[in-house]
């Protein structure tokens, strides 16, 4: 069974393509979902960010999103740092979700793809690209939020542009009907 990773950054529409090989039968693996659950649901993890980042990393709620995203967003060590934490555990569960998975094809789904042990372990990763004026409107109409915060994301992710070389595939999605048949295009290469 094969296994694809997609990357891409915010706004780029990983989960759009990841939702069309969904479509076709693959099970889904999405870090940033993963990761979310982690921060919110494993004590030990939720141990590690309130020793990093203090006692206003979680309210009553869970992960206290908008106070993390400042400091991660304005400090790429404090960034690296809450990645350090929370990867390697997002690995751990990807290994188990293709355990689980062996017998599927299987997709995952990840902004940091390029920067984890996951993207040696795909049979093929495709990177996807969307210029910035794009992104950041994709993503105010989705997550509603503000166009400065959307800027921060944008400019702590690497550039897609100088990692596109190490990726089997590259897709442009400007346009969700050509994108759409694009990737039934690769899926049907897959499955030869």
């Amino acid at each position: 069974m094969k296994r694809i990773g997609i990357s891409g950054g915010i706004g780029s529409g990983k989960t759009f393509i990841s939702n069309i090989f969904k479509e076709n039968n693959y099970k889904i693996f999405n870090s940033d979902l993963v990761a979310r659950d982690i921060l919110n649901n494993d004590k030990s993890i939720r141990y590690k960010i309130i020793s990093s980042f203090g006692n206003n990393s979680y309210d009553l709620i869970g992960l206290n999103k908008e106070y993390i995203s400042d400091l991660i967003f304005n400090s790429e060590e404090k960034r690296l740092k809450l990645n350090k934490i929370v990867h390697p555990r997002v690995y751990l569960k990807y290994l188990d979700f293709l355990k689980i998975n062996s017998d599927y094809n299987s997709i995952i789904e990840s902004a940091l793809l390029h920067q984890t042990e996951s993207f040696g372990l795909n049979d093929f990763n495709i990177i996807i690209t969307c210029p910035v004026e794009k992104r950041v409107e994709r993503v105010i109409l989705r997550d509603k939020t503000n166009i400065n915060l959307v800027n921060k994301i944008i400019e702590s992710q690497v550039d897609y542009q100088s990692i596109i070389k190490d990726f089997d595939y590259h897709i442009v999605n400007l346009d969700k009907e050509k994108t759409y048949k694009e990737v039934i295009k690769i899926i049907q290469m897959l499955d030869e």
